[in-house]
């Protein structure tokens, strides 16, 4: 599915390591400061460390630092991959942050400069609650930037985003956040399920899967075509369900998104469906009735003619497995909520700055 996965910054580097790992690909990491590589391994070569120092959380001095040293980078990826051939880059940065978000529009900028016809798919995770200012507001403003810059003028980028809170209740176990081993479990989550839906369409592959009664298996250029649908996020909705009761889809569909649970379906442009049922289903006089009901039921929730789907027996399944992937969402209300929640912290963060100018001055300084 990547040819290549680069990390910007800490989180961003984090979260790439994870998807090198399990999709078995070349991984290439920038930041601006050494210290940061030791929350993760990774080779000397693959790394690239441009300053040094850290930011501070400011992003503009991120973004200003990687502009001057945007030669450097391009060297950097040159080395560890023929340019050329590259045909789909991954691409994972932590919003509000100093390093990684600085850098993410200078790097997407150089990428589509290297290569016509590149895809670039962002993994933008959001800050969590209790990062505090100015890491919120701060995220999503280059989010927004992202958007217009990016997103908004070209095709061949595309952005998954991750809310860090909503995958921490999904993937982290009991949650806890003492030290850095919570962010190994929610960013091994995140990835396994983006390379499980893969799979899941890839069903040539695997000599338990039954599809000779079924649609078959997804093309994976026209899988990509969904993956990298310009123009807004990507979100993926998995869910089992025992029996094949149509009654309880909707509701399991609604709630059943793996990387956030704020995106608006109604807007969505291009969606695969994968339907994994168990061999023991065929034997219900009700499973091609409950296919129907849930294509049905995914047709009327996105209103996109633009579908790709797959269905098909396993052996191997003891519940039905199905699995969502939504492209297409900028403009949702999903966005709007997300940075409506923002507002408040922008103007918190905003009082905080004049709050400590003006102890500042009553010390005469």
């Amino acid at each position: 599915m990547f040819d290549i996965v680069i990390g910007l910054g800490q989180g961003g580097g984090r979260l790439a390591k994870e998807f090198a790992d399990q999709f078995k690909i070349q991984g290439c990491y920038v930041n601006l400061a050494d210290v940061d590589f030791a929350n993760f391994d990774v080779s000397l070569t693959s790394k690239l460390v441009i300053k040094n120092e850290g930011t501070g959380r400011n992003a503009a001095l991120g973004e200003k630092w990687a502009v001057e040293n945007i030669g450097k980078i391009r060297a950097f990826i040159s080395g560890l991959t023929n340019v050329s051939k590259l045909e789909t880059v991954c691409l994972c940065v932590g919003g509000g942050g100093g390093s990684g978000t600085g850098m993410l529009i200078p790097v997407v900028e150089l990428l589509l400069e290297m290569k016509e016809g590149i895809k670039i798919v962002v993994f933008y995770t959001l800050p969590r609650k209790i990062e505090g200012l100015p890491a919120k507001p701060q995220a999503f403003k280059y989010l927004n930037l992202l958007i217009i810059k990016c997103l908004n003028k070209s095709e061949s980028v595309s952005l998954l985003l991750v809310d860090n809170d909503f995958c921490l209740k999904l993937y982290s176990g009991d949650g806890v956040d003492t030290d850095f081993a919570y962010w190994v479990k929610v960013n091994r989550g995140v990835v396994k399920t983006i390379k499980t839906f893969y799979d899941l369409t890839q069903l040539d592959r695997y000599d338990h899967i039954d599809t000779a009664s079924g649609i078959g298996a997804v093309d994976l250029n026209e899988l990509k075509r969904v993956m990298f649908f310009g123009g807004g996020f990507t979100d993926i909705k998995d869910f089992e369900i025992e029996y094949p009761d149509s009654e309880k889809i909707v509701s399991k569909i609604k709630e059943s998104g793996k990387l956030s649970n704020l995106l608006d379906t109604s807007t969505c442009k291009a969606y695969v469906i994968s339907i994994a049922l168990p061999d023991r289903w065929k034997t219900h006089d009700c499973t091609n009735t409950f296919v129907d009901d849930v294509l049905t039921a995914v047709a009327r929730m996105t209103k996109t003619t633009y579908v790709l789907r797959s269905s098909f027996y396993s052996k191997r399944l003891d519940n039905a497995r199905i699995m969502i992937m939504l492209s297409g969402l900028t403009e949702g209300k999903g966005l709007e909520k997300l940075i409506a929640q923002t507002r408040g912290d922008e103007k918190k963060f905003e009082d905080k700055g004049k709050m400590h100018i003006f102890k500042m001055n009553k010390k005469g300084n």
